[in-house]
């Protein structure tokens, strides 16, 4: 009679994990399923800045973010080759290299699921700016455990040409 009632435990339990697991897969399907949607809307659909000087660096921090969710190299595209990235964890900024190496451990080992960017000021020059902002982000874990991050970031960007390019970001991100 014990023995039946521990199996039928262990069954119970069993079913519990697969069904997590499978709801889990099921939301990222979903995820996944809309950002196909938005990605296929048509340009006339979605309103669109246009692009000035003051809006164009706040732009490339948008799409910093956008890349990363979507599992991109960010860093070669946006950034300059001497750019810095010093957050709250470490001790010493990263540098390109470093920073290289720690988005290819967190894109194998982890997924970007949400986030959300609050401006709350700039400081703009000709060829100079500084961007500051609030992250709000989702991340999937290994384990399967969604963490919630909130953030101060500011970000440096300098003009080259006709393009900004991120040269440091700072962040001091805490998990909720």
């Amino acid at each position: 009679m014990n023995k039946s009632i521990i199996n039928l435990t262990m069954v119970i339990c069993s079913l519990s994990i697969l069904n997590g697991q499978n709801s889990l897969e099921k939301q990222l399907r979903e995820i996944d399923e809309l950002r196909s949607k938005l990605k296929g809307l048509k340009s006339d659909e979605t309103p669109v800045k246009k692009k000035t000087f003051e809006t164009s660096p706040w732009s490339i921090i948008q799409q910093s973010w956008e890349m990363q969710i979507n599992g991109h190299d960010w860093v070669s595209e946006l950034c300059l080759d001497d750019m810095h990235l010093w957050n709250s964890h470490s001790p010493m900024p990263h540098n390109i290299e470093s920073i290289s190496r720690n988005l290819t451990y967190r894109k194998n080992n982890s997924k970007m699921l949400f986030y959300d960017l609050k401006k709350t000021g700039t400081i703009l020059k000709e060829d100079f700016c500084i961007v500051y902002y609030y992250l709000t982000s989702e991340i999937l874990s290994p384990s399967g455990k969604i963490n919630k991050y909130d953030g101060k970031i500011s970000d440096t960007l300098v003009k080259t040409g006709e393009n900004w390019k991120i040269i440091s970001r700072i962040e001091d991100i805490m998990e909720n």
